[in-house]
C-alpha cells in the first residue's frame, strides 16, 4: 500500500512539473513576435501605430506628387518662353538676311563682280530686246543668247548680289548650251522658251518677294538668293533645281509633249506613276511600299509632280544628288540619288532621258556655274 502511495506521489510531482513547464512556454510564446507580422500578441497598440505610419507614407507620396506637378508646370512655362524666343529669333534672322543681301550687293557693285565669264554692270543700261523686267520690282536684268534673237531673261531685285545674279545666268546658260560653244544645243527648246518669254525672277528672300504679282505676259520661276550657292560654297545649290524647272516645264514639255508632257499618259508621267506606286492625281494619304518617289506637297498638282519627278531623276543621273549626306536630306521624297540607282530601278525614266541625251537634245553634264560660251552681263531694265 505504501508502494502505491509513493508511486502516486511521484506521478503528481511530474504532473505539476509538466504543468509549470507548459505555462512557462506559453508565456514566452505570447511575448514572441508572430512571423510575417509587425505586431506581437500582447501589443494591442500596434494597429494605431501602423495607421500613423501609413498616414505619413500617404502624405509623403502626396507631397512628392505635388512637387512633381510643380516641376512639370515650371518646365511647361520654360518651353512656352523658349517658343516665343525662337519666333523672335526667326524674325531677327530674316531681317539680318535682308541686311546682309543689301551689303553684299553694295560691295559687289563697288568691286564690279564679274566672276569668270561675265562682268557685272549693275548701273549700266543695256539692250533689253523685246522684253524687259518690270522696273517697279526689279533693278537688274541678264539677257541670254540675245544675239541669236532669243528672249530668255533673268530679273533680280536690288537686294540680290550681282555675283548670285550672274551665277544663276551661267547655270541657265549651261543647261541650254551644255557644250558651251555659245549656241543653245537645242534650238527648238530655246525658241519655245523665247516664245513664252521664259524668265527667272530672283529675290533675296520671301519678304523681298512680297508685293510681286507675275504678269501674264511672261512665264516665270522664282529663285531666292539665300538658296543660291556660289561655286565653292557650302550646301546644295538650288539654282540647279529652280532653273531646270522652267526649262523643262516651258521647254522640254512644249517641244516634246508626248514624252516630256506633264499630263497623264505621257512617257514621263507613266514613269512617274510607276515610281509612285500608282497613278495619283492628288497626293495620297500614304504611298505604297516600294515607291521611290513620294512627294507630299498638297499644293502640287499632277503636272507639278511630274516637273519635280523629272528634276529628281535627271539631276540624279547627272550626279548632282550624290554629295555627302545628300541622300539623308532627300530620301523622304526621292530615293534614287545616283545614276546607278536610277538605271537599276527606274528603267523607264532612265531610257527616256538617255534617248534624248544621245543626240544632245538635253544636257549630259550638270552645270557648275562657270559658263564660258559667251560673256554674260547685268543691265538695268
Amino acid at each position: 500500500m505504501s508502494m502505491v502511495y509513493r508511486n502516486l506521489h511521484c506521478l503528481t510531482v511530474w504532473v505539476l512539473l509538466l504543468s509549470a513547464f507548459l505555462l512557462a512556454t506559453a508565456s514566452a510564446f505570447a511575448q514572441t513576435s508572430i512571423p510575417g507580422t509587425n505586431f506581437t500578441c500582447t501589443d494591442g497598440a500596434i494597429f494605431s501605430r501602423n495607421r500613423e505610419l501609413s498616414d505619413r507614407r500617404v502624405n509623403r507620396l502626396l507631397n512628392k506628387k505635388e512637387r512633381k506637378r510643380d516641376r512639370i508646370e515650371r518646365k511647361r512655362d520654360r518651353f512656352e518662353e523658349f517658343g516665343r524666343s525662337v519666333e523672335e529669333l526667326e524674325e531677327r534672322i530674316t531681317a539680318l538676311e535682308e541686311t546682309i543681301s543689301a551689303i553684299e550687293s553694295c560691295l559687289e557693285d563697288d568691286s564690279g563682280s564679274s566672276g569668270g565669264s561675265g562682268s557685272g554692270s549693275g548701273g549700266s543700261s543695256g539692250e533689253a530686246g523685246t522684253f524687259t523686267c518690270p522696273t517697279s520690282k526689279f533693278a537688274k536684268q541678264v539677257n541670254l543668247f540675245q544675239s541669236l534673237n532669243h528672249n530668255i531673261r533673268i530679273c533680280a531685285t536690288s537686294k540680290v548680289s550681282d555675283a548670285k545674279v550672274l551665277h544663276a545666268a551661267r547655270v541657265m546658260a549651261e543647261y541650254l548650251d551644255n557644250n558651251e560653244d555659245g549656241t543653245p544645243d537645242n534650238a527648238d527648246v530655246a525658241t519655245a522658251l523665247t516664245n513664252k518669254s521664259a524668265t527667272l525672277v530672283m529675290f533675296a528672300n520671301e519678304s523681298d518677294e512680297e508685293g510681286f504679282d507675275p504678269p501674264g505676259s511672261f512665264a516665270s520661276q522664282n529663285l531666292y538668293a539665300r538658296e543660291t550657292v556660289l561655286p565653292g560654297g557650302d550646301g546644295f545649290d538650288f539654282a540647279l533645281e529652280e532653273i531646270l524647272h522652267i526649262i523643262s516645264h516651258e521647254g522640254y514639255a512644249a517641244v516634246y509633249p508626248n514624252d516630256f508632257g506633264e499630263e497623264v499618259g505621257t512617257t514621263l508621267a507613266n514613269a512617274m506613276d510607276t515610281a509612285r506606286g500608282g497613278r495619283f492625281t492628288s497626293i495620297p494619304s500614304s504611298y505604297p511600299n516600294g515607291a521611290w518617289y513620294t512627294y507630299d506637297d498638297n499644293t502640287c498638282d499632277y503636272g507639278c509632280q511630274a516637273t519635280e519627278y523629272f528634276y529628281w531623276a535627271f539631276t540624279s543621273m547627272l550626279g548632282a544628288q550624290n554629295g555627302p549626306r545628300r541622300l539623308s536630306d532627300i530620301e523622304g521624297e526621292w530615293r534614287l540619288n545616283t545614276l546607278a540607282k536610277v538605271q537599276a530601278t527606274d528603267t523607264a525614266v532612265y531610257n527616256l532621258i538617255t534617248r534624248y541625251q544621245a543626240d544632245n537634245r538635253i544636257p549630259t553634264v550638270i552645270p557648275d556655274g562657270t559658263y564660258s560660251g559667251e560673256t554674260l552681263s547685268i543691265v538695268t531694265p
